[in-house]
């Protein structure tokens, strides 16, 4: 895969301060159309992820009360993130080994964006037809080297032929 950076298919992340209760996150990611959130200590410094499938997981089944309950408390550490020149076949690769499916993208140690495997499967068809387009022309180029190739032996043969035509006019 060509090396494109993860920063053309980034996005911006919903941003959250881990005082908020959970409610109170999971309408910001509605209204944001979200389904996720960075979730910031008092500092600005990131806490960790919330997901809606972390949201669910710890109010419904874990019976625990959105009202009440702090965002921070079901945020999932963040173990992994990426620079924004990383090539996105690394994104991908990362995403399969830890089994997730958004990496934040920080700079200079703060989140800048976010890639989700959506955003990435957005992005194929863009990378996919200049590869087709490159292999098309590489292969048009193949064809020619090989026309000319193909050309100069049967000039070479026919003059070997002529060679051998003549010395054996010249022998007899």
């Amino acid at each position: 895969m060509i090396d494109v950076p993860v920063e053309i298919a980034m996005s911006e992340p919903l941003f959250v301060n881990g005082q908020l209760s959970v409610y109170n996150a999971m309408k910001k990611m509605i209204n944001t159309g979200k389904k996720y959130c960075i979730v910031l200590d008092e500092e600005n410094n990131y806490i960790g992820v919330v997901t809606i499938s972390d949201i669910i997981k710890h109010t419904v089944l874990e019976k625990k009360s959105p009202e009440s309950t702090k965002i921070k408390e079901i945020a999932t550490e963040i173990i992994i993130t990426l620079s924004p020149n990383a090539p996105i076949e690394k994104a991908l690769d990362l995403m399969k080994k830890y089994k997730v499916s958004k990496i934040p993208i920080t700079k200079n140690g703060k989140i800048i964006g976010i890639i989700t495997e959506n955003e990435l499967i957005g992005v194929l068809p863009y990378l996919i037809d200049p590869l087709k387009e490159l292999v098309n022309f590489l292969i048009n180029e193949i064809n020619k080297e090989l026309q000319n190739s193909e050309n100069k032996n049967k000039t070479e043969i026919n003059y070997r032929k002529e060679i051998t035509t003549a010395v054996k006019r010249n022998k007899v």
